[in-house]
């Protein structure tokens, strides 16, 4: 696979581990983890001119205690998508972006949630469908992708198993939804990967998704490969990763230049 990584500014990568990025579709609004002394901080920066600014510590307007991960956000970067993590379990949250802060972050209700673990959600491009990965019973594996469908009155739909193509009896996890929910990259212990978790995608064609499709490597390397966050076209995602020193993570933007189909024309 042919790609482009460029690191993220100074201003977002510190000699801190920065993790966990997650990108508007413009790109100009970004959310991520900064690992500090005490505790797993939750950051917001945006670009201007090409520029991303000095990053705000919005753990606070969050009301995180160190416990919320940011696991999506919409298309407009106006909508968070939040998994708290605590000692009894995880479930799924969001805070939304108004008046030029976050708000207090809202547990989703029991339809969404459950009384098992939920460690993922991402909210398609199109903002119509939440992708979930969960634990809970009926599962094939232990966590499963799940998919809710937003109603009329904007509640979300009891989470639908995506089925036996993308789900297997090991784990998937990491879902990103573009193409107005058409097009799903997730990461997976199973189908054929490297060892670990390892990338793919599917496409919904038909309403039925085809096999997925491991990116290859580089990207995929025999580690565990998750929240791999794309955007678009699917040509562009952010990364976390080790940098040059080996000892701290830092945050990447890759343009991807081969292996990967032209996603522009899949819609509903």
């Amino acid at each position: 696979m042919k790609f482009t990584e460029v690191s993220l500014s100074d201003k977002i990568n510190t000699p801190a581990s920065e993790l966990y990025p997650v990108v508007s579709g413009d790109e100009k609004k970004l959310v991520f983890i900064r690992r500090l002394k005490f505790y797993d901080a939750l950051f917001y920066s945006t670009k201007d001119d090409g520029k991303w600014s000095d990053p705000i510590n919005i753990t606070p307007d969050i009301g995180s205690d160190g416990e919320y991960y940011p696991t999506s956000l919409s298309a407009d970067g106006h909508e968070l998508y939040l998994v708290r993590r605590t000692e009894h379990g995880s479930d799924i949250y969001v805070s939304y972006l108004k008046n030029m802060r976050w708000t207090k972050a809202e547990k989703l209700d029991m339809t969404v949630n459950s009384l098992s673990n939920e460690n993922a959600a991402a909210i398609s491009d199109d903002g119509k469908f939440l992708f979930i990965c969960s634990d809970r019973r009926g599962g094939r594996g232990r966590f499963d992708l799940y998919i809710s469908k937003k109603g009329k009155t904007g509640a979300w739909s009891k989470p639908k198993n995506l089925g036996k193509i993308i789900n297997t009896a090991f784990d998937e996890s990491s879902p990103v939804a573009i193409k107005n929910g058409n097009v799903l990259f997730f990461s997976s212990k199973g189908h054929f990967n490297m060892g670990g978790y390892d990338i793919f995608y599917s496409i919904l064609e038909n309403k039925k998704w085809t096999i997925p499709v491991n990116i290859g490597s580089p990207i995929n390397n025999n580690g565990d490969n998750t929240f791999y966050y794309t955007i678009g076209n699917g040509r562009t995602a952010y990364i976390s990763r080790f940098g040059a020193n080996g000892e701290n993570e830092d945050i990447y933007k890759l343009v991807i230049k081969s292996n990967l189909p032209d996603f522009t024309n899949k819609k509903k």
